[in-house]
């Protein structure tokens, strides 16, 4: 007997009007029968309004900007389905393999698995690399090298298939089985997420792969640069916070004094170079950025990144700030 297929689709949106209706118009294409969940963080466009016109299923809202991974966590407690298949509202189904989906669904147990993308289905999925690689990578894609030029990140990392990650942009999970790990971590407000809830599902001894049961793409979208500079901020404490719950607080505390001075330095580059001809106008503009991620990382409860999230960064931020002080007063 074909027995009908149980699948949760979970959507989390924050001012995500340019692109949900693209996203939930090809997934009701192609899984129909398939429960929608659209768990919104607070959007202050049209976002709401044209998920109800879509007609979805469950629509979670009004506990503000909780960040990706809580909010994929209160769309799991609520969704229905034996699957859940979560997926950034930018991201746009190309295809569903109906007995691909149907087998990961009996197999027990299901592990995390990442969508394929179709641009490049060969793609292996990402190495874990080391928070010391992360944060030199970040801050030199970043500020040091030219957005137009999409730099992808190197395949290299720590060998065995026990160091990949699954990327949170398209995943599926069995609902059970998140739910018995723990879902995603909601002190992680944004960034390596994914990175965190891979090594707990790694820990637990449950499969870490790529199904081709779902092929995905990506919309393009653009961010203003005070965006950007956010999600950097973001992406920094993040690092730190996951570095402090797997590698221990001493680590993290190193770490974020090693990114502040990292920032300074970038700042004072820029400001050296800003009289550079054809590269003063971009360096004067990463020298304020770099301050600016600086700042926003100092601030407490910036931008209405919850003020519970990133405890552990936090403090290794506000020990950082006060060694430094310490030394500047001393060589005064």
């Amino acid at each position: 007997m074909n027995v009908p297929l149980s699948v949760s689709i979970v959507l989390v949106t924050y001012n995500s009007a340019a692109v949900v209706g693209d996203a939930l118009e090809s997934w009701a294409r192609f899984l129909p029968e398939a429960e929608t969940v659209v768990v919104d963080n607070g959007s202050r466009d049209n976002t709401l309004a044209i998920v109800e016109r879509r007609g979805v299923d469950r629509v979670v809202s009004g506990h503000g900007n909780v960040g990706f991974g809580a909010g994929v966590n209160r769309g799991a407690r609520v969704a229905n389905g034996s699957l859940l298949l979560v997926a950034n509202p930018d991201v746009v189904a190309t295809a569903v393999d109906r007995d691909e989906l149907r087998l990961l669904a009996d197999r027990e147990p299901v592990g995390i698995r990442g969508c394929i993308d179709a641009r490049s289905p060969r793609a292996l999925l990402p190495r874990r690399w080391g928070v010391r690689a992360e944060l030199l990578w970040g801050l030199t894609t970043w500020f040091l090298v030219p957005r137009e030029l999409h730099l992808q990140r190197p395949r290299w990392g720590r060998r065995g298939s026990r160091a990949r990650w699954v990327p949170g942009s398209a995943f599926i999970v069995s609902r059970e089985e998140f739910l018995v790990v723990g879902g995603f971590d909601e002190q992680l407000f944004l960034y390596f997420e994914d990175v965190d809830l891979s090594r707990r599902y790694e820990d637990r001894g449950l499969p870490i792969g790529a199904t081709r049961a779902a092929s995905v793409t990506h919309s393009p979208h653009s961010s203003s640069p005070r965006e950007e500079e956010l999600m950097t901020a973001c992406a920094l404490l993040s690092l730190f916070q996951y570095t402090a719950t797997w590698e221990g607080r001493s680590k993290a505390d190193r770490l974020a004094a090693l990114a502040m001075r990292l920032l300074a330095a970038l700042q004072r580059l820029g400001v050296l170079t800003a009289r550079v001809p054809r590269l003063g106008t971009r360096a004067a503009r990463k020298s304020a950025s770099a301050e600016a991620v600086r700042r926003l990382l100092l601030a407490s409860g910036a931008d209405g990144i919850p003020p519970g999230a990133y405890a552990d960064a936090r403090s290794a931020l506000a020990l950082a700030e006060r060694r430094r002080s310490a030394h500047s007063g001393a060589h005064q």
